[in-house]
C-alpha cells in the first residue's frame, strides 16, 4: 500500500463518518464538520501526486491513515450515544494531520523518469 491508496482509503472512511454523524443529527452546526470537509477535500485533491507513490510519500500519508483509525474507533465507540467529544478530539487531529500532509507536499517534488 502506498501514500496515494492510504489518502484515498483515508478519504472514503471519513466521509462515511461524517455522512454517519450528520444523519444522526449529532454536532448540527458545529465547525469542526466543515473544517474535517475541507480537510478531506484538501487531502483529495493530493491524492494523484507522484510524491505519494514513493517511499517517502507513503510515510508522509500514515498519520492521516492513523487519525482516519483512531476516528472510526471513537465513532464506533460513540455512536447511538451523546457523547461525543472523543469524536471531537479526533476529527480535529484528522484535520491536522490532513493539513500537515498539505503543508509537507508542497515542499516536495518527484521527478518520474
Amino acid at each position: 500500500m502506498n501514500g496515494k491508496d492510504i489518502v484515498v482509503e483515508a478519504v472514503e472512511k471519513v466521509r462515511d463518518i461524517l455522512g454517519s454523524i450528520k444523519s444522526d443529527g449529532h454536532l448540527d452546526g458545529d465547525a469542526i464538520l466543515e473544517e474535517v470537509e475541507k480537510a478531506v477535500a484538501l487531502i483529495d485533491g493530493l491524492k494523484n501526486r507522484p510524491t505519494l507513490r514513493t517511499k517517502n510519500g507513503t510515510s508522509l500519508a500514515i498519520p492521516v491513515q492513523e487519525a482516519c483509525t483512531y476516528l472510526e474507533e471513537a465513532w464506533e465507540d460513540a455512536e447511538g450515544t451523546d457523547d461525543l467529544d472523543d469524536v471531537k478530539e479526533k476529527l480535529e487531529e484528522f484535520v491536522g494531520a490532513a493539513n500537515t500532509l498539505n503543508n509537507r507536499m508542497k515542499q516536495k517534488t518527484v521527478i518520474m523518469t
